[in-house]
């Protein structure tokens, strides 16, 4: 791990050395994060694509297949296993708390203390947005695919991140999940409050504009999921299964 270091003066990479051993590091991967972040590239790739939706989309899952698989930004590439955490909205049971009637945990909580509507004001998703999910969508469960994707009804990315955050740091030290380290990967700076040297948890938080910095925060403030996290796409090689 790296503890505190000069961010203005020392880049990551010289400093973070991924732990490969004695089990690949855990990259948490925000999917709609990703899918913004491959959104400001979708205009120039639709230019390419000269009104060809095919090519467009075949452009699209490219850059997909780039984000994915390259790891955390500003490191050298490594091995490592890759989770993918994404928001999913359920339906309220109170219309009101949500202008369409779905949304998340959040959204009961502020309808439920009289505050503003969660998230009110964001404004409608770029043109091109519903594609790049689409085709996100469509790599990640691809046949043989070695993504293991989360999502919980009523739960967002953060939740899921939170909760892997407080699985890591509750884990035997000697446990297959207590000796990996986990790595956020996002530009989301509400991740930042899980990083943490002393729990292996420290990874690399992704700034905009891709300036990467660590820091030491013993606590997790992201609220997590109550149930543990497990799917049958899980390989024997991770500790989570």
């Amino acid at each position: 791990m790296v503890g505190n270091y000069d961010i203005r003066n020392t880049l990551l990479e010289s400093v973070f050395e991924p732990r490969e051993l004695p089990y690949l590091p855990i990259v948490v991967i925000d999917f709609k994060v990703a899918a913004h972040f491959i959104n400001t590239f979708a205009e120039p790739a639709a230019e390419i694509a000269q009104e060809n939706e095919e090519h467009f989309r075949k452009l699209v899952r490219a850059m997909w297949a780039y984000r994915l698989n390259r790891g955390p930004d500003m490191l050298s590439q490594f091995d490592f296993v890759a989770l993918i955490a994404d928001d999913k909205k359920g339906k309220l049971t109170d219309s009101e708390a949500a202008w369409d009637g779905y949304g998340y945990w959040r959204h009961i909580e502020a309808f439920n203390l009289n505050m503003q509507e969660y998230k009110l004001g964001r404004g409608e998703k770029p043109t091109l947005f519903n594609i790049v999910q689409e085709e996100g969508y469509e790599y990640i469960f691809s046949p043989n695919s070695s993504f293991h994707y989360f999502s919980k009804e009523f739960y967002e990315a953060d939740d899921i991140a939170g909760n892997v955050a407080r699985l890591r740091r509750n884990a035997d030290p000697f446990s297959p999940l207590g000796r990996r380290q986990i790595l956020l990967s996002t530009v989301d700076g509400d991740w930042q409050g899980l990083v943490s040297d002393e729990d292996e948890l420290s990874g690399v938080i992704l700034a905009r504009g891709f300036r990467a910095c660590a820091q030491n925060v013993k606590f997790a403030t992201t609220i997590s999921v109550k149930r543990g996290l497990k799917s049958p796409r899980l390989v024997n090689a991770t500790p989570l299964k």
